[in-house]
């Protein structure tokens, strides 16, 4: 499988992942609203790890794949949005 890096800069800090090739334009429609979800849960800096940011691009790769196929609008997706930073405020609150 043909994978691509890809990098994303949250708060100076650099992640880098690999991707495959078919997910790297879900990737970089995505990239604002991953680190706009961070930035939303609000993790301290010794939580942003990279097993938080790689769930966040995952699930914004997922997320726009899914967009696209059902034609959501961008209210819905909100609430979706919110819905799933509650989970994970829960998640790291624990």
């Amino acid at each position: 499988m043909s994978e691509q890096i890809v990098e994303i800069i949250i708060r100076e800090r650099k992640f880098s992942f690999r991707i495959p090739y078919s997910d790297y334009i879900p990737f970089k429609k995505a990239e604002k609203s991953v680190v706009s979800l961070i930035e939303e849960i609000g993790p301290e800096d010794d939580e942003l790890d990279f097993g938080i940011v790689y769930s966040a691009v995952k699930l914004a790769i997922e997320n726009n794949k899914l967009r696209e196929k059902l034609n959501i609008t961008d209210d819905e997706q909100s609430e979706s949005i919110n819905e799933i930073t509650k989970k994970i405020e829960i998640f790291l609150n624990q």
